[in-house]
C-alpha cells in the first residue's frame, strides 16, 4: 500500500468524525536558509492535506515572537519549531508530539548543532578563548541554534555571553546568513555561527570559497556527516497546543510518525525521548523558563540560595531554642557540680582498682605465655638427652667401651644440656622484657642442624629433602631462635605426612625474593587441607593435634615478628602445604638499624 493509501487510511479512522470537523491550525517559526530541514516541510503539510484535507489544514508561518503569541492565544493547534522553542513554551502546556531526525543523524536526542568559522588566514583565532572581544555575525539575537547553543559553550569555557563579544551584527531570518560568508572574507567580521551542515553545503558548491575558511572550537565525532563546535541538542520539534483537540493531537502523531524519508538527507520524523540539554542550556543562559534569575526576585533568590535560606532559618529557630534551654540547663548544671565532684572522687578509686586488676591479669598472662614457650621448646633437647643417655646406657649394660663413640655421645648430651639450658636464659629474658641480640647467621647450616637434631631425636621418620643454594644466605637473627622457627616448622610438616607412611615428602629450600628478604619454603605432600583447616592456620589459631600444645606457629610468629619477618601460607595443587618463611638479610635496613633489636 503506498504512502498515500495509507494516509487516507488514516483520515478515515478520524473516530467517524466529519473532516470538517477537524480543521487543522499550523504555526511554523521563520527560520534561517537555507535549511537542510526545510524539505520535511513541504512533506509535512502534504501528509496532514492527505489525512484531514485541503480545506481542513490551514498553514501560517510566524516569527519567534509571533508564534509564541499565537500559541498563548490559543490561535494555532500544532506547531513546528526549534527544540529551544518547544522548552521555553512548556510553561504553557504545550507537548512535543515529533522531532525531526535524518539518514546522517538518526538519534532524534542530538541532531543539531552550530558550526563557528573564521577566516584561515587568521592565525590569531585557535581557540574559543580568542574570540573574546572579537565581532561576530549571527541570524537573530533569539535564534535556538544561531547564538543560544554557542553562547552555552562559552558559558562553559568560564565566560559570559552578554558580554564576550566586542560587537554582534545580526543579519536576520530567511536567507540573510548567505552574507555571512562575504563578511567574514571582507574582514567585518571576526567570526560567524552557522547552523549544522550550511558549511558542508557551501564545501559542495564552492569547494575554493570553503578552503578560506576554518573552524573553532571544533567537537565533531569520527565519522559525523558535518562539523560542528558545540554540543548536539535535539533539531525541529512538533508539539501541540492546549487548545488542540487531543484527536487531532493523536491523528497528527500518526501522520507524522508514518511519513515516508524526505529530501536528499532522508528527513523523517522520530521521538525525541531527551530534551535535558536545551533545558540545561536555559538554566545556565538564564532563558527562556529561567529568564526569572537575572533580576533578583523572591523566586530566585529561593531557587539559588533556598537550601541557605533554609539553613539560616534552622539556625536561627535553633539559636533561640539553644538560649532557651541554657537558662534551663545553668540551673540544672549548677546542682549536678557538687554531684559530679563526688562521683568523680568514687570513679578515681574504681579507676585505680581497676587498674591493680588488670596489672595482675596482664602479669598472670606473660607467666601462662612463658610457661608455654618453655613447656614447647624444652621438649626437644630433654627428648635428645634423653635418647643419648640411653644409647650410652645400652653400651653399658653391653659392655660396650667405645671411648671415641663415648666422647661424641657425652659431646652432644653437653650440646643438648647447653641447648636446654639457652632456652631457660631465653624465658628469662622473655619475662624481663630485655634486648634480643641478633647476628648475621647462615641460613643454610641452621637448617642443616635443625634437620640433624630431628634425625636423632627420631622425628624425622619421612624423607626430608633440602636444597641448599649455591651461594651463602646470611640473615640477621638470633640463633637459638632461628633454629626454634626451624624445628616448629619442619615439624609441622612431618606430622602432616605422617599418614602417607614412605611416600610422605617433605622439601626444604632458600630462596631470595629481591626485596632485602631471605625466603625459607618448606613444603610437603600432605593430605589436602579443607577451608576450615587452611583459614585456621592463616589466623594461627591454637591446633588441635592430639600431641603437643597446639601453640607452634604462635610461637614461630612471636619469634618472627620480633625479628621483622613474617610467615605465609598456601595449599599445593597435589595436596599439602607450602610455608614460606621471610627473613631479614644480613646488612638490611633492619641490620643497620643496630645489633640489637628490643623485644616486641
Amino acid at each position: 500500500m503506498s504512502a498515500a493509501a495509507d494516509l487516507r487510511a488514516l483520515k478515515l479512522q478520524a473516530d467517524a468524525v466529519p473532516a470538517t470537523a477537524l480543521p487543522v491550525r499550523v504555526g511554523i517559526v521563520e527560520f534561517v536558509r537555507p535549511n537542510p530541514n526545510e524539505p520535511v516541510l513541504d512533506a509535512t503539510t502534504h501528509a496532514l492535506v492527505e489525512a484531514f484535507g485541503r480545506d481542513n489544514v490551514h498553514v501560517a508561518y510566524y516569527s519567534l515572537f509571533g508564534l509564541e503569541e499565537a500559541v498563548r492565544k490559543g490561535e494555532v493547534d500544532i506547531f513546528i519549531a526549534s527544540a529551544g522553542f518547544y522548552i521555553r513554551m512548556t510553561p504553557w502546556g504545550v507537548r512535543s508530539l515529533a522531532t525531526v531526525v535524518s539518514r546522517n543523524y538518526p538519534n532524534p536526542n542530538g541532531n543539531d548543532g552550530t558550526l563557528m568559522l573564521v577566516r584561515r588566514d587568521r592565525k590569531d583565532l585557535v581557540s574559543l578563548e580568542d574570540l573574546r572581544g572579537k565581532r561576530l555575525a549571527t541570524s537573530t539575537p533569539y535564534a535556538f541554534t544561531g547564538l543560544q547553543v554557542p553562547n552555552r559553550e562559552i558559558y562553559a569555557a568560564g565566560y559570559d555571553p552578554d558580554d564576550f563579544f566586542k560587537h554582534i551584527r545580526f543579519l536576520g531570518d530567511d536567507d540573510k546568513m548567505i552574507g555571512a560568508f562575504d563578511l567574514l572574507e571582507d574582514g567585518e567580521v571576526d567570526t560567524a555561527f552557522f547552523r549544522l551542515c550550511l558549511f558542508e553545503a557551501l564545501e559542495k558548491k564552492s569547494p575554493e570559497r570553503a578552503a578560506r575558511f576554518r573552524v573553532i572550537n571544533e567537537q565533531t565525532e569520527p565519522g559525523e556527516a558535518c562539523r560542528r563546535s558545540t554540543r548536539l541538542y535535539p533539531s525541529w520539534t512538533a508539539g501541540s497546543t492546549p487548545s488542540a483537540d487531543p484527536r487531532i493531537s493523536r491523528l497528527v502523531t500518526r501522520v507524522l510518525l508514518q511519513m515516508p524519508p524526505a529530501g536528499e538527507s532522508g528527513l523523517y520524523w522520530g521521538v525525541a525521548t531527551n530534551y535535558s540539554e536545551v533545558d540545561a542550556l536555559f538554566r545556565d543562559l538564564r532563558l527562556g523558563p529561567y529568564a526569572y534569575l537575572r533580576s533578583w526576585t523572591i523566586r530566585r533568590l529561593f531557587d539559588e540560595y533556598g537550601t541557605y535560606v533554609g539553613f539560616v532559618g534552622l539556625f536561627v529557630c535553633g539559636l533561640l531554642l539553644h538560649v532557651m534551654r541554657t537558662s534551663r540547663l545553668v540551673q540544672i548544671r549548677t546542682a549536678e557540680l557538687a554531684q559530679a565532684l563526688e562521683r568523680e572522687k568514687h570513679l578515681k578509686h574504681e579507676a585505680q582498682a581497676a587498674n591493680d586488676r588488670l596489672s595482675r591479669i596482664e602479669k598472670a598472662s606473660a607467666v601462662g605465655q612463658l610457661s608455654t614457650i618453655f613447656a614447647h621448646e624444652m621438649r626437644q633437647p630433654l627428648g635428645a638427652i634423653s635418647l643419648y643417655a640411653f644409647g650410652l646406657k645400652k653400651r653399658v649394660d653391653a659392655g660396650q667401651y667405645d671411648e671415641n663413640v663415648f666422647a661424641k655421645t657425652l659431646a652432644k648430651l653437653v650440646d643438648q644440656a647447653a641447648r636446654a639450658s639457652q632456652i631457660v636464659e631465653r624465658v628469662r629474658t622473655y619475662a624481663k622484657a630485655g634486648a634480643i641480640k641478633t647476628t648475621a647467621l647462615d641460613l643454610t647450616e641452621a637448617v642443616k642442624r635443625a634437620i640433624d637434631n630431628l634425625r636423632v631425636t627420631g622425628r624425622a621418620q619421612a624423607h626430608i629433602a633440602f636444597e641448599p643454594p649455591q651461594n651463602s644466605v646470611s640473615v640477621t637473627f638470633d640463633a637459638l631462635d632461628l633454629e626454634l622457627v626451624i624445628l616448629n616448622l619442619v615439624k609441622n610438616a612431618l606430622d602432616a605426612v605422617k599418614p602417607l607412611a614412605e611416600a610422605g615428602r617433605v622439601t626444604i629450600r632458600i630462596l631470595n625474593n629481591g626485596a632485602r628478604e631471605a625466603v625459607l619454603e618448606i613444603a610437603d605432600n600432605g593430605l589436602p587441607l579443607s577451608e576450615e583447616g587452611f583459614a585456621a592456620l592463616s589466623a594461627l589459631r591454637p591446633s588441635q593435634k592430639s600431641e603437643g600444645l597446639g601453640l607452634g606457629l604462635a610461637i614461630v610468629r612471636s619469634i618472627l615478628e620480633r625479628h621483622s619477618g613474617r610467615l605465609t601460607f598456601s595449599r599445593c595443587e597435589t595436596g599439602g602445604l607450602i610455608v614460606c618463611v621471610y627473613l631479614p638479610l644480613a646488612g638490611g635496613d633492619a641490620d643497620r638499624d643496630g645489633v640489637e633489636q628490643s623485644k616486641a
